[in-house]
């Protein structure tokens, strides 16, 4: 008898550790799923004019050339914008499911022309709780200072 209530405690204890990884596992697979979707309807970078950086210019200076529109200087030749949208879920709570676009557009300060754009979704938060990290998914990756990369280029490349 002793024997057969231990089996039963052992299977209730897998069923709660199964519902307890299993229902946040189903939820983040689906948004994930959705993130690959929209962005291959239309994430991805748009490429409007790049700019020809001279060799003098260091490598370094690409992906922060751009800085952001909040904290842009008047001698700053470039400037990015960053938009954020909820597509599901909330921006309350880091822990919460939620599904982001983000879109990126870098222009030139002198004339304000748009030089590329690029649109990224992301899926945050849906883990079980616990001491670990948070398995964010993204697409693209890296976004921002992917945008910067595909439109400054060097003179000799």
């Amino acid at each position: 008898m002793k024997l057969a209530r231990n089996r039963w405690t052992e299977v209730a204890a897998l069923a709660l550790l199964g519902l307890w990884w299993g229902v946040p596992a189903i939820r983040i697979w689906q948004a994930d799923r959705m993130v690959d979707e929209l962005c291959a309807k239309d994430g991805g970078f748009t490429i409007h004019e790049q700019v020809q950086l001279s060799d003098d210019e260091p490598e370094q200076a690409v992906p922060s050339a751009a800085l952001d529109a909040s904290v842009m200087q008047v001698t700053d030749k470039y400037y990015r914008t960053r938009k954020t949208r909820y597509i599901s879920g909330d921006s309350n709570s880091p822990e919460s499911l939620a599904i982001i676009q983000d879109r990126y557009r870098l222009y030139r300060s002198s004339d304000r022309k748009l030089l590329g754009e690029a649109i990224a979704y992301m899926r945050t938060g849906g883990d079980p709780v616990g001491p670990w990290r948070s398995s964010p998914h993204s697409c693209p990756q890296h976004a921002d200072q992917g945008l910067a990369k595909r439109i400054f280029r060097k003179s000799g490349a």
